[in-house]
Protein backbone atom coordinates (compact mmCIF):
# COMPACT_ATOMS: atom_id res chain seq x y z
CA UNK A 1 0.00 0.00 0.00
CA UNK A 2 1.04 3.52 -0.67
CA UNK A 3 0.18 6.89 0.89
CA UNK A 4 1.77 9.66 -0.66
CA UNK A 5 2.85 12.60 1.57
CA UNK A 6 3.82 14.89 -0.68
CA UNK A 7 6.02 15.14 -4.25
CA UNK A 8 8.55 13.52 -3.12
CA UNK A 9 7.65 11.10 -0.09
CA UNK A 10 5.48 8.25 0.13
CA UNK A 11 5.03 6.09 3.54
CA UNK A 12 4.78 2.46 1.98
CA UNK A 13 3.44 -0.09 3.75
CA UNK A 14 4.05 -4.38 2.70
CA UNK A 15 2.08 -7.56 3.88
CA UNK A 16 6.29 -9.14 4.65
CA UNK A 17 9.10 -7.64 6.44
CA UNK A 18 10.61 -7.35 2.98
CA UNK A 19 11.42 -3.94 2.36
CA UNK A 20 11.73 -2.19 -1.04
CA UNK A 21 12.40 0.99 -2.72
CA UNK A 22 9.56 2.31 -5.61
CA UNK A 23 10.37 5.41 -7.76
CA UNK A 24 7.71 8.16 -7.52
CA UNK A 25 7.87 7.13 -11.49
CA UNK A 26 6.23 3.39 -10.71
CA UNK A 27 3.86 4.75 -8.02
CA UNK A 28 2.66 7.67 -10.44
CA UNK A 29 2.35 5.30 -13.26
CA UNK A 30 1.20 2.49 -10.83
CA UNK A 31 -1.60 5.14 -9.75
CA UNK A 32 -2.72 6.05 -12.87
CA UNK A 33 -3.53 2.74 -14.38
CA UNK A 34 -5.00 1.71 -11.48
CA UNK A 35 -7.63 5.28 -11.07
CA UNK A 36 -10.88 5.04 -12.94
CA UNK A 37 -11.23 8.23 -13.99
CA UNK A 38 -8.68 10.96 -13.25
CA UNK A 39 -5.19 11.70 -11.54
CA UNK A 40 -3.87 14.92 -9.73
CA UNK A 41 -1.32 16.70 -10.81
CA UNK A 42 1.02 19.64 -9.72
CA UNK A 43 1.96 20.64 -13.68
CA UNK A 44 1.09 19.54 -16.82
CA UNK A 45 4.04 17.95 -18.57
CA UNK A 46 5.01 15.09 -20.90
CA UNK A 47 5.09 13.05 -18.20
CA UNK A 48 1.57 13.80 -16.80
CA UNK A 49 0.20 13.51 -20.40
CA UNK A 50 1.71 10.38 -20.61
CA UNK A 51 -0.40 8.60 -17.45
CA UNK A 52 -3.63 10.84 -18.83
CA UNK A 53 -3.41 8.01 -21.81
CA UNK A 54 -2.96 4.82 -19.17
CA UNK A 55 -5.81 6.03 -17.15
CA UNK A 56 -7.56 3.25 -15.62
CA UNK A 57 -6.25 0.51 -18.16
CA UNK A 58 -6.38 -1.86 -14.98
CA UNK A 59 -9.35 -0.20 -12.75
CA UNK A 60 -11.59 -2.76 -14.33
CA UNK A 61 -9.54 -5.50 -14.63
CA UNK A 62 -8.68 -5.45 -10.66
CA UNK A 63 -12.10 -4.64 -9.59
CA UNK A 64 -13.29 -7.69 -11.78
CA UNK A 65 -10.99 -10.18 -10.43
CA UNK A 66 -12.06 -9.00 -6.82
CA UNK A 67 -15.75 -9.34 -7.87
CA UNK A 68 -15.06 -13.08 -8.91
CA UNK A 69 -12.52 -13.46 -5.77
CA UNK A 70 -15.84 -12.10 -3.73
CA UNK A 71 -18.24 -14.60 -5.34
CA UNK A 72 -15.93 -17.44 -4.88
CA UNK A 73 -15.33 -16.93 -1.15
CA UNK A 74 -19.28 -16.41 -0.46
CA UNK A 75 -19.49 -19.67 -2.72
CA UNK A 76 -17.39 -22.02 -0.99
CA UNK A 77 -18.47 -20.79 2.35
CA UNK A 78 -22.26 -21.56 1.44
CA UNK A 79 -21.18 -24.82 0.16
CA UNK A 80 -22.93 -24.35 -2.81
CA UNK A 81 -21.21 -26.01 -6.08
CA UNK A 82 -19.19 -24.45 -9.00
CA UNK A 83 -20.22 -22.38 -11.71
CA UNK A 84 -21.57 -24.01 -14.57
Amino acid sequence: MVLPLSHSRALVGTATNAASVLSAEFINSQSALLSSEFFISSDFTETSEAYSSILGQKATEVLDEAVIQAGESLRLELGVSSRI
